[in-house]
């Protein structure tokens, strides 16, 4: 008879090897690299690691743990389908009162329910305009889809699919 070294002799796992994964959480700053902040814009986040899945919260802190419930059931508003760790969102709201440059815009922060999709697509429109202006976006109007298929593929455009299309300002 063979000692016992502790390892399988057919290499399989034995009873009890097996570890749940645990979430890695973590306050980091990403950089946005385009949409509607603007290029190269840094937001806090509150970011878990769960084995090869990455998840991010950039909301108010105050809406962390902010949760739906019904009979029967719910499900947390944060993306991450659990509580964040307290120590992780005490720290995620003293960063994000210190660091004001850090937050998303307001209009993304702030919905207000009650107004309409028009509205909410001409406050969006009024946002990438101040943006543009800014030189923070730059904006190209593409010619029709017959003409503008080479240049709305130089941009990163579908072909045809848009008249307007707003990308990093190039130096």
């Amino acid at each position: 008879m063979e000692p016992d070294t502790g390892e399988s002799p057919s290499g399989l796992p034995k009873p009890g090897d097996y570890r749940p994964l645990e979430p890695v959480w973590s306050i980091v700053t990403i950089t946005y690299r385009d949409g509607f902040c603007g290029p190269g814009k840094k937001i806090l986040a509150i970011e878990r690691n769960f084995g090869q899945q990455v998840s991010r919260y950039f909301g108010l802190p105050e809406r962390v743990n902010a949760q739906v419930q019904w009979q029967g059931g719910g499900r947390f508003l944060n993306g991450f389908g659990c509580a964040v760790p307290d120590e992780i969102a005490k720290v995620y709201a003293r960063q994000w009162k210190k660091n004001k440059d850090l937050r998303l815009p307001d209009y993304l922060l702030y919905p207000k329910p009650d107004t309409s999709a028009n509205e909410r697509m001409k406050a969006l429109k009024d946002q990438m305009d101040r943006e543009v202006a800014s030189g923070e976006l730059s904006f190209v109007r593409l010619p029709g889809p017959d003409e503008g298929a080479q240049l709305a593929e130089s941009y990163g455009a579908v072909p045809g699919s848009s008249t307007l299309f707003f990308g990093p300002k190039e130096e």
